[in-house]
């Protein structure tokens, strides 16, 4: 595979970083509501030529006049596809939460759910995802853990 053995880290594609504010694990009570905020960043540039020989399916004199418009396009896209979910079978909370903010490829860095009403100590875990626009697609995750304690 080439594109592991790049001769300058510029010449290969890295993950995206991602830091999830405030941590990995947050403790709450029963009907807190949770606001999970994270910072995604790819540290690589778009390679504007790579994409565009891999999604444009033009011929030669489509081409140069779609091109220029492909490049704006780009700039205005994020360098991240970003989504949220709930692994639930990595909890011990045997419900599913519902997410505001977190519709698939919504791209929003920031969600917020209510914890919901336990009898016992449960657990909830969330997980991030981003992915670049890199050849090949490189993703990371980050696995949030929320502890929901019942109210006293």
């Amino acid at each position: 595979m080439d594109w592991c053995v790049a001769g300058e880290y510029k010449g290969a594609n890295h993950r995206p970083v991602v830091t999830i504010k405030g941590g990995l694990d947050r403790t709450v009570k029963s009907g807190e509501t949770i606001v999970l905020e994270v910072d995604a960043t790819d540290p690589d540039s778009v390679d504007v030529e790579a994409l565009w020989e891999r999604y444009s399916p033009m011929s030669d004199t489509e081409e140069m006049m779609y091109k220029q418009q492909f490049k704006n396009m780009l700039s205005m896209m994020p360098k991240c596809n970003i989504d949220w979910w709930q692994y639930k079978d990595a909890g011990t909370y045997d419900g599913m939460v519902r997410i505001s903010g977190a519709t698939v490829g919504s791209g929003t860095r920031k969600i917020e759910f209510e914890a919901p009403h336990v009898s016992k100590p449960e657990t909830i875990h969330i997980v991030f995802e981003a992915s670049d626009l890199g050849s090949p697609m490189l993703t990371s995750f980050a696995r949030i853990i929320i502890n929901v304690l019942p109210i006293d």
